[in-house]
């Protein structure tokens, strides 16, 4: 009855099957997903070698290619692929950046976060990440190596911050110029204006005031695209309660060991091993 009536069609069949075709919509997409999943071994194999050399390169390649998780979410045309590789990749970039600060690095570091901010907003871990990482490099005793033009190490604890703090502003503006050209920089979240004004912002506008007042801010300055925004209210409204399942166990409120005993569960026993 469903599929002899349009109308009762759901919107993810109707989109698929009916208006495109379908399975070449999905080769596609899988396609673009496999991808990403070669590009985070590449990162994975290149990082390695560069902090650790060999064999540990090749070994580290042998478990993020042979990882359940990224066999199982390398395949499906989802997120989660895509925040894993550019959420490590920021992490891994920043580290080269601080390793031997240079306008490519600084670059690579920018564009990283950018897409990772564009790709899920979960993403938001890399500021306390990031800045962490940075403190780590200020307050170390080793010399931070600035080769923007002729190569210099910087030894006391002001100058390495003034060099982290210049170079964080930069990463900064190159992630945000990434956020705006991954919405094709238009700010609207359709170019349908009339479709436009049923957009239910009031529906899950933010219950904080200060928050609130900072995205009506953002969207009324057209600071960032409105679809980003809009993806984030639902993403931060979302968060503060959901239905959660572990082990027997509902809850709205979620549970503090859901992530430790998902890693003790999902992760292979050979990789626990080695850990």
């Amino acid at each position: 009855t469903t599929l002899a009536h349009p109308v009762f069609l759901p919107d993810g069949r109707r989109f698929l099957y009916r208006w495109n075709d379908g399975d070449r919509l999905l080769l596609r997409g899988r396609a673009v997903i496999l991808l990403l999943a070669a590009a985070l071994a590449a990162i994975v194999f290149l990082w390695t070698r560069a902090l650790w050399g060999f064999p540990a390169a090749p070994l580290a390649l042998l478990l993020a290619v042979t990882s359940p998780d990224v066999l199982a979410h390398g395949q499906l045309v989802t997120t989660d692929l895509g925040a894993a590789l550019f959420i490590f990749a920021a992490v891994a970039a920043f580290e080269r950046m601080t390793a031997r600060l240079t306008a490519t690095r600084v670059a690579l570091a920018g564009l990283a976060l950018g897409a990772a901010l564009a790709t899920k907003f979960s993403s938001f871990i890399l500021f306390p990440v990031l800045a962490a990482l940075a403190a780590v490099v200020v307050l170390r005793r080793e010399p931070l190596t600035v080769a923007l033009g002729a190569p210099r190490a910087l030894d006391g604890r002001r100058a390495k911050l003034a060099a982290v703090a210049a170079a964080g502003a930069v990463l900064l503006a190159i992630a945000f110029v990434c956020l705006w050209a991954a919405y094709g920089f238009r700010f609207a979240a359709v170019p349908d204006a009339a479709f436009a004004s049923s957009i239910p912002w009031d529906r899950l506008r933010p219950e904080e005031p200060a928050l609130a007042r900072a995205v009506d801010a953002m969207r009324d300055g057209h600071v960032l695209p409105e679809a980003w925004l809009w993806g984030f209210v639902r993403f931060f409204k979302h968060q503060q309660g959901r239905p959660a399942f572990l082990l027997g166990a509902h809850s709205d409120a979620g549970f503090w060991s859901f992530f430790p005993v998902s890693f003790a569960v999902k992760t292979p026993l050979a990789l626990l091993a080695l850990l």
